[in-house]
């Protein structure tokens, strides 16, 4: 079997392998790290290679990367025992097995999340400088942040001391806050102000972060339920919230705990059901009330 139409589907041990997907080389073969696509799949007697996997065939993009380049040179002069150049190792045409490459999943509609950074510029007698700061995802946060530099700044700093020049002058808003020496700006002044910016998240990253908030929420419940049990000591529940492996424990008998997941999904049928006889029934009156006649 011959597959080759763009598009068209392979299905390998539970794996989809698609004519025009985007992969890696996986640590199983030589092209490790390299990106590349799918061009061809070959199974059955239509294979050129003697192995028990489907042969699939890709197509690598040269790397660009000087340190990507010398792994993979030493890496075939190894393989052939002889010098190799990064022009002498094919990449357009590659036969792989499937543990070789992983396939790119297309990311799904990019979620947005705009960060909050405070940044900080400043010249003291012809010396200058800026900085930014740790960013965060709460407006709030970074404005505490800008709050307390600026504080400090304000009682033992560079604002400090330029407070007792006559020509200090000095404008705030909300999020920003600036002074100078009046006719002497570039030799002297300081600004700190609030930037934003929107980044993209990845679904891996959103993943990621759930999981700690799930690790986190049950903590704070298992140790709300030790505070309500009479027959548990202080001491006890002191003890018990020192055991680091509870809180795995914990979310891996979620994850084996049939009822609890059938409980789950059957609140996800139910509003199904109940939004379902809504558009039902206005669907039925929104043909009742149509006016055939002529």
């Amino acid at each position: 079997m011959i597959i080759n139409r763009p598009g068209a589907e392979f299905i390998y041990d539970g794996a989809s392998y698609k004519i025009g997907d985007r992969i890696i080389g996986t640590s199983e073969s030589e092209y490790e790290g390299l990106y590349g696509s799918i061009f061809e799949i070959r199974d059955g007697e239509d294979k050129e290679t003697e192995n028990e996997t489907p042969d699939i065939y890709c197509s690598f993009e040269e790397p660009v990367l000087p340190h990507q380049i010398k792994k993979l040179e030493e890496i075939f002069s190894e393989l052939y025992q002889e010098p190799k150049k990064l022009e002498d190792i094919t990449l357009d045409f590659v036969i792989m097995s499937p543990e070789m490459v992983r396939v790119i999943l297309p990311d799904p509609k990019p979620l947005t999340q705009t960060i909050y950074s405070v940044q900080e510029e400043w010249a003291d007698r012809g010396e200058y400088g800026s900085c930014i700061s740790q960013a965060y995802t709460s407006e709030e946060s970074a404005l505490q942040f800008m709050l307390k530099q600026l504080r400090e700044e304000m009682e033992d700093g560079l604002v400090s001391g330029m407070r007792s020049d006559k020509k200090f002058v000095e404008e705030s808003y909300d999020d920003s806050y600036e002074c100078f020496i009046d006719e002497d700006y570039y030799e002297n002044h300081y600004r700190i102000f609030i930037t934003s910016q929107q980044i993209i998240v990845t679904p891996e990253f959103v993943r990621e972060m759930a999981g700690i908030y799930h690790l986190a929420m049950f903590t704070e419940d298992f140790e709300s339920m030790l505070e309500q049990e009479d027959d548990i000591t202080p001491e006890e529940r002191a003890w018990l919230m020192t055991q680091s492996d509870i809180i795995d424990k914990i979310s891996t008998s979620f994850d084996n705990y049939d009822s609890f997941w059938d409980c789950y999904w059957e609140v996800f049928r139910d509003i199904a059901e109940e939004k379902l006889k809504e558009y039902r029934v206005n669907n039925n009156k929104d043909e009742k009330g149509t006016n055939h006649g002529n």
